[in-house]
């Protein structure tokens, strides 16, 4: 698959690329939802079918607003808990930073190290040390 192949859902855009670093990019404006941050997370499990846990690059940085039911989803379901080895969170803007500050703090999987970033190459250098 090549790195310029993403796979649009309402929220987000996810793709596989070539270093096995599964990307999410959630859309400028986006409000995850339980139902939309359910669909994104069966991308990215189908993207990953087979291959076992692969670092993970979120980037939340245009994310308006995720609701309490999204955020939990994303942090304790058993998809996330099994899909990565290690997960990156990119974090531009205030806001983001905040979800990503929620989503740490609600992280209950001690095996899989989360950081949050603010700088892509820093993640993807960190997320890099795990293949």
């Amino acid at each position: 698959m090549s790195d310029k192949e993403w796979i649009e859902t309402r929220t987000a855009q996810v793709r596989l690329r070539e270093d096995g670093i599964l990307e999410v990019r959630h859309k400028d404006g986006s409000r995850e939802t339980l139902e939309t941050a359910t669909a994104n997370m069966e991308v990215g499990a189908n993207l990953l079918s087979g291959s076992g846990p692969r670092p993970l690059l979120v980037d939340v940085s245009d994310v308006l607003s995720m609701t309490p039911e999204s955020r939990d989803y994303y942090a304790r379901s058993n998809e996330s808990m099994t899909a990565a080895c290690r997960v990156a969170l990119l974090a531009k803007s205030r806001v983001s930073r905040v979800i990503g500050n929620i989503f740490l703090g609600l992280s209950r999987s001690p095996g899989t190290p989360t950081k949050m970033f603010t700088n892509k190459e820093d993640a993807l250098a960190w997320l890099k040390e795990a293949l």
